[in-house]
């Protein structure tokens, strides 16, 4: 699964996140692999860094956080997050 950022400096990185036993763990971003503990310790100390811009995007993210909740996954015995549209 992977995704197309469109403001990267430089611009394009693709974001991936692997779903194979191997590389589970990983979180890429262009040629930049980062594990997933580390991935997770990022967006926590991006989101709680500094004061809250008016409409800052973070916002929105936590309160989709929210919503999320566990199903099944696409691998048999897995499961994975989706947040409530």
């Amino acid at each position: 699964m992977s995704f197309m950022l469109q403001k990267t400096i430089p611009n394009g990185y693709e974001v991936k996140v692997f779903d194979n036993d191997i590389m589970r763990e990983i979180v890429c971003f262009g040629p930049l692999q980062m594990p997933m503990q580390e991935f997770c310790d990022a967006v926590l100390y991006t989101l709680i860094a500094s004061d809250l811009a008016e409409n800052d995007p973070r916002a929105e993210l936590v309160a989709q956080i929210k919503t999320m909740q566990k199903i099944k996954g696409d691998n048999i015995n897995k499961e994975r997050l989706r947040h409530a549209k």
